[in-house]
């Protein structure tokens, strides 16, 4: 009988050593050196890859044995914390903790109103009397005059004018009445813009970003959007809605407050007064 001898022969094996996948389907114990050597090429890489197959077999089914231990727990603390959430937050309360804090909700939220509002960026046609007589055909209007003095001022064409304003309006508006103040002034503050060209200049004045010049214009009303927000919030805080209300307060007034908060820099304050809902 012809024996071969491997070049790369088993080591030796302890009577002791046992595999981690011994009990699992189609295990197969160690086989002796002399049967090992005497097996040709193909069967010794037949055994090589059958242990390492059977090897990652046992690997991968624990680990889903044991992930799905882990399912089985963490669905096991969601239900409770649902039960928690819903039910009883404690062994001696009666209530989930969401009755719970919407109890304490309902009677501290008032507190809270005056810093709940709203703001659009709204466009308004500020068109003199004679453009509109020009453009509508105006019969009241003098047509007997030269149709030079009637289409310029100071020798500039009379055109149509828009300009934008911030409106800055609380969250309840119907129901926000403002006490000290006479005949039901509710809590709505208007902030004048100015022209299109006058805010996009201003942003590139705060932020240093010619960019403002050229961004498509729901980009620039967003923007003020924002300050207007940052502003609003930090005005309220301070001076309460009567001060916002009554309080002569300009496109200046606002630009001054982003350049004190820092706006262009990127450790700033502006950010810190943009309210956390937005």
């Amino acid at each position: 009988m012809n024996i071969h001898i491997s070049n790369y022969p088993m080591k030796s094996k302890s009577k002791n050593r046992k595999h981690r996948s011994e009990k699992s389907r189609y295990y197969i114990p160690f086989l002796p050196d002399d049967i090992f050597n005497n097996m040709n090429e193909k069967d010794r890489e037949h055994q090589r890859l059958y242990r390492t197959y059977h090897r990652t077999i046992f690997d991968l089914e624990k680990k889903i044995s044991d992930n799905q231990l882990k399912i089985q727990k963490l669905k096991n603390e969601i239900k409770e914390c649902k039960f928690r959430l819903n039910t009883k937050s404690t062994e001696e309360s009666e209530d989930g903790y969401k009755e719970l804090m919407i109890y304490r909700w309902q009677r501290i939220s008032h507190y809270y109103e005056d810093y709940q509002f709203n703001v659009s960026i709204e466009r308004r046609n500020r068109s003199s009397k004679t453009f509109k007589k020009n453009r509508d055909g105006d019969e009241g209007f003098n047509k007997e005059r030269l149709a030079s003095d009637r289409r310029t001022y100071g020798g500039k064409e009379i055109g149509e004018l828009f300009t934008y304003q911030a409106k800055v309006q609380a969250s309840n508006y119907k129901f926000s009445i403002i006490s000290e103040l006479p005949d039901n002034n509710r809590k709505l503050k208007s902030i004048q813009l100015g022209t299109e060209e006058v805010m996009r200049t201003n942003l590139v004045k705060l932020y240093n970003d010619e960019d403002y010049l050229t961004d498509d214009l729901e980009i620039v009303r967003d923007e003020w959007r924002t300050i207007i927000l940052a502003f609003s919030n930090y005005y309220i805080h301070k001076n309460k809605w009567l001060g916002f209300k009554v309080d002569t307060i300009s496109k200046d007034d606002v630009m001054n407050w982003c350049n004190k908060m820092k706006i262009s820099e990127k450790e700033n304050e502006f950010d810190n007064w943009i309210p956390q809902k937005y």
